[in-house]
Order: C-alpha cells, then structure tokens, then sequence
C-alpha cells in the first residue's frame, strides 16, 4: 500500500454508504448527471443511454445492401425492398424503438405497418437461413 492514503482509505471504510462508482469528483458528477436524465420508471429508456443509434443501422444496412440511405427512409408502395425491411427490423429490435418510433423514421403513417414488416421478416428468416446469415 502507498504511504500517504490512509487518511483517505480511513475515511472510505469509515463511511456508511460507498459510492458505486470509483473515480475523480468530476467524473463521479458526469455519470450521476447522465443517469438523472434516464426515468428510472421506464427500462426502455435507461437503456437508451448505451443503445445503437439507428442512423448507425441504418447506414450499415444501407452498405450490406449496397443502397443508399434514402432509398431505406423513404419507401414506394408496392415494391419490395429487402434492404428497407432488414433495416425497419433491426432498428426496432436491436436499436430498442417501438414500432411507433421505428415507423416515424421509416415516414410510415402506421406502427401496424411497422409491426408487419417485421413479422414477415422474422418468418422469412425462418424458413430462409441465408437471409438470417446476411
């Protein structure tokens, strides 16, 4: 043990309560301000902290597929789009949205459709294991 902590070591044994997180005054102040943002009601929204943001699926979706961006946001009545339906699944269940949030992004009226989509990709996916592969 370094001479010169024990005053300090003391005074941390001492203490009825310990601080579950270790590190400098500044730091300590960082994590409690970024958690008092969180509703402590809602697990959907503490997770929002250390979640994938759907740009970033979005894009790499949009890469997979060889496709832009655009192309994924803004879809056209009546065609398919494989790349458009991997990323609507993959924002709503890696990125922790609900299908009312995923739908607002996609420029979609509906969650319901939202809710389709991805439950006709799941059932793909099952029948097809390459596209659970890609």
């Amino acid at each position: 043990m370094l001479s010169g902590n024990e005053e300090a070591l003391e005074s941390h044994y001492k203490a009825k309560r310990h601080s579950p997180v270790l590190g400098r005054e500044e730091f300590i102040e960082k994590v409690r301000l970024a958690r008092a943002k969180l509703n402590r009601e809602i697990p959907r929204y503490q997770r929002r902290a250390l979640e994938i943001k759907p740009e970033r699926v979005i894009a790499k979706v949009a890469g997979m597929y060889g496709v832009a961006e655009e192309e994924l946001l803004n879809g056209r009545r009546g065609q398919e789009n494989e790349a458009r339906e991997v990323a609507m699944y993959l924002v709503t269940r890696c990125c922790d949205r609900t299908l009312g949030e995923s739908a607002r992004l996609f420029g979609l009226g509906s969650y319901g459709a939202v809710g389709w989509v991805c439950h006709g990709l799941k059932v793909r996916m099952e029948r097809e294991k390459k596209l659970e592969t890609k």
